[in-house]
């Protein structure tokens, strides 16, 4: 039993219980005016720019923050929950909103979405991989089968559009007409359908239609590969595709039937190391002949579109090291090890601008950062830095010193961003923003000593992507619409501390909340008008998914907010009704609550265990 529990507070509690429903009948009432079309009655088109009508005013956000901070400083846990789950839902109706905007867009014949108003094709480099995803992420979320059943149904009609065992075919969106792309086209956007949009889906939800799909493409440019190297065939002499698959088949070579992909990711890591970073300063080149151990285009890119490459290096060390046991795979960490560490090492010493953030881009015959813009994409190179730090403790063949010196590094940049405010990441388009947050909420989730630097920045840049969403729900009427959902969703898993219920609901809101000092925590659900159903834990979904030995801090993944395993104690407050439990259910939680009532529930949690190496 919990000698120690969280103080209830008495009516002090029930009232902001009372303020707390009235704000979330708010919310309802404007996701109730929210019309067929995704639009608000009498909205304006958004060619005249009509903002977004926001579940809570933007003016009203900054209010609720100043609430949070004034929680956080008095160790108010039940009011932080409260607050974080106003945020969760706020970033959980926005993420509806975009999915009932792309419905719209979804053709009824073919099944296929376009990339934008103004390119009507279902490409796979775009589309697919950085929209469509997150179309099903969001319909799962929001427990929404109708929009479920049809997106179902465009798997099924987008792998018909190519023979069997072939590459990924793009097409006309309204005509399913294929589109003639070559050879490399093809692979790469077929890499890009994996590593960006199904290894998310199903990393997250498990689920088996997706699984099946990203496994038989991933299938597809193993038996279409074309590129000689020193170690066998490749992929390509593209840094970006040869990236999606070290990260691909390195992550699902504990999957059954999985030696093939180990093979690969062993293979292709092998000539990165032997041939390519020795031929370019130490330094992943953008383009590389394999063949003729020749660099096409040296640039070091350390934004998407080439940072793919040191990701997937350090996934497929950390393969390596889980598998000292086998002489070839320990063969390979042992030659691995230098050369990656003094990759990491040059990105560090040559890649930082002069506010001390990432750059884009490295020059490696000058050692000199030739676009000193900074990375959006900062957070993805930083898992790779993350996972091979852990993996070459584990291997013990670097010395520590190195490693923390490279984490030192790390934690330097990551105060750099948190130092900033209203940055125009990619040139202030929403895109940058939801990619530099998603790197946030990566370095918050991977590296825990950070996310008390990460969280509040994130907490007051993401109305920078939202502010971009208009009132139909588009954001920019693209496929990067899909990355405006996956941040969102990203962030509301983390409010919610990863539980969830099911289904969703729009009047009910879920929020977590912790205080790692004193081993608290506080989970609170309220509802504005009644709620069945259940409420369900995050599990670990990097071994029960993947198999994976840990957590590894990797790109595309989506982070366990979960303390269920660190948990010893807990107790209820269902309805005003107290009750004292030993622990709650790994599968779930029964609710039905009534209008107006609340579920408290407090644990007590064992201090956090450190990553592998730590």
């Amino acid at each position: 039993m919990n000698n120690d529990p969280v103080s209830l507070r008495g009516h002090l509690f029930r009232t902001r219980v009372i303020a707390w429903v009235v704000i979330v009948a708010l919310g309802v009432l404007i996701y109730l005016l929210i019309d067929g079309d995704g639009a608000l009655p009498g909205a304006k088109p958004i060619s005249q720019g009509e903002p977004w009508v926001p579940v809570q005013g933007y003016e009203l956000r900054s209010l609720v923050l100043a609430d949070y901070d004034r929680a956080m400083a008095s160790n108010d846990l039940i009011r932080v929950a409260e607050i974080n789950g106003q945020l969760a839902q706020e970033a959980t109706l926005r993420s509806k909103a975009v999915l009932d905007a792309w419905m719209t867009w979804r053709h009824p014949e073919t099944g296929l979405f376009p990339q934008s108003e103004d390119k009507p094709e279902w490409n796979y480099r775009n589309t697919a991989a950085d929209c469509f995803g997150f179309l099903i992420h969001a319909a799962m979320h929001t427990s929404d089968d109708a929009a479920l059943a049809l997106l179902s149904e465009t798997i099924r009609k987008e792998t018909a559009l190519a023979e069997k065992g072939a590459l990924c075919q793009p097409a006309k969106y309204d005509t399913a007409k294929p589109i003639s792309e070559d050879h490399d086209e093809l692979l790469f956007a077929s890499s890009e359908y994996v590593k960006d949009g199904l290894i998310s889906v199903y990393e997250r939800t498990g689920d088996e239609q997706v699984y099946d799909r990203m496994t038989e493409v991933l299938d597809n440019i193993l038996a279409n590969m074309k590129h000689e190297s020193d170690f066998g065939l490749l992929p390509s002499t593209r840094s970006e595709p040869n990236g999606n698959m070290l990260q691909m088949c390195s992550r699902l070579a504990y999957r059954e039937g999985g030696e093939k992909y180990a093979d690969l990711a062993g293979r292709l890591a092998d000539a990165v190391v032997a041939q390519m970073l020795p031929a370019n300063h130490g330094l992943p080149a953008h383009y590389f002949d394999f063949t003729s151990n020749k660099v096409i285009e040296s640039k070091a890119m350390l934004r998407d579109h080439g940072n793919e490459l040191p990701v997937g290096l350090a996934e497929a060390f950390a393969l390596a090291v889980s598998r000292l046991d086998e002489p070839e795979w320990k063969e390979r960490a042992d030659r691995w090890a230098e050369p990656m560490m003094n990759m990491f090492e040059l990105i560090f010493a040559h890649g930082i601008n002069e506010d001390g953030l990432i750059g884009n881009t490295i020059d490696p015959a000058t050692m000199t950062l030739s676009d000193t813009r900074p990375s959006d994409n900062w957070g993805y190179i930083f898992c790779g830095v993350l996972l091979f730090a852990e993996s070459a403790r584990t291997h013990g063949e670097l010395g520590t010193d190195r490693i923390d010196a490279l984490l030192a590094k790390l934690d330097g940049v990551v105060e750099a961003v948190s130092q900033t405010n209203g940055l125009p990441w990619q040139g202030g388009n929403f895109d940058g923003y939801a990619d530099s947050l998603e790197s946030a909420l990566y370095m918050a989730a991977y590296r825990p000593s950070t996310a008390a630097m990460m969280l509040p920045w994130v907490d007051r840049q993401i109305d920078m992507m939202y502010q971009v969403q208009a009132a139909d729900g588009f954001v920019g009427r693209t496929y990067l619409d899909g990355n405006f959902i996956r941040t969102s969703l990203m962030y509301a898993d983390q409010k919610q501390g990863g539980w969830r219920l099911e289904p969703w609901n729009p009047g009910t809101r879920v929020g977590y909340a912790k205080d790692e000092s004193t081993g608290k925590a506080v989970l609170v659900v309220a509802t504005a008008d009644g709620y069945e159903g259940s409420l369900v834990p995050d599990t670990s979904r990097h071994a029960e998914l993947l198999g994976l030995s840990w957590n590894w801090p990797r790109l595309n993944s989506w982070p366990e907010w979960s303390d269920r395993s660190r948990t010893t104690q807990s107790r209820f407050i269902e309805g005003g009704v107290v009750r004292d439990s030993s622990e709650l259910p790994l599968t779930g939680y029964r609710l039905d609550l009534k209008a107006g009532e609340s579920l408290v529930v407090e644990f007590t949690l064992k201090p956090e265990e450190n990553a592998a190496g730590e």
